[in-house]
């Protein structure tokens, strides 16, 4: 699947991804994040309560490259429409766990300073295998 660089372009949309030439790659990356998303049980189909906000959902496209710019694979997310929620309804009840930069960096200050090895791993839908209480 490795390619170059100038042939790929990520769509910035599902119009633009079923238009594209990648198609049948972008195809696969959906297919996989839906089948990893009903593996794990993130949703069920339900009739909504009178007067709820549904929140939409969006694609978003990633091409990952390994060192020399080839592209390695072809990522697709679905994600939620967050902008859409309405303040005072569930609006502070969010929560993303990330590293912020400037703990990172500290963390490659002492790996330096102490000449430690550094390993990294992409686990494919982390968010998806924890528990919420």
């Amino acid at each position: 699947m490795a390619t170059c660089i100038s042939t790929r372009v990520e769509p910035k949309n599902e119009a633009e991804a079923c238009t594209s030439p990648n198609r049948p790659h972008w195809e696969e990356a959906m297919c996989c994040e839906i089948t990893k998303l009903q593996e794990k049980g993130t949703w069920q189909v339900v009739s909504p309560p009178q007067g709820a906000n549904i929140i939409g959902s969006q694609w978003t496209y990633c091409l990952k490259r390994n060192a020399n710019g080839a592209i390695v694979h072809y990522k697709a997310r679905l994600i939620t429409q967050g902008f859409t929620q309405s303040i005072g309804m569930h609006y502070d009840e969010t929560y993303a766990l990330v590293a912020k930069f400037m703990s990172t960096h500290v963390i490659l200050a002492l790996v330096t300073q102490n000449d430690w090895e550094v390993e990294q791993i992409d686990i494919k839908n982390a968010y998806l295998n924890a528990e919420l209480t």
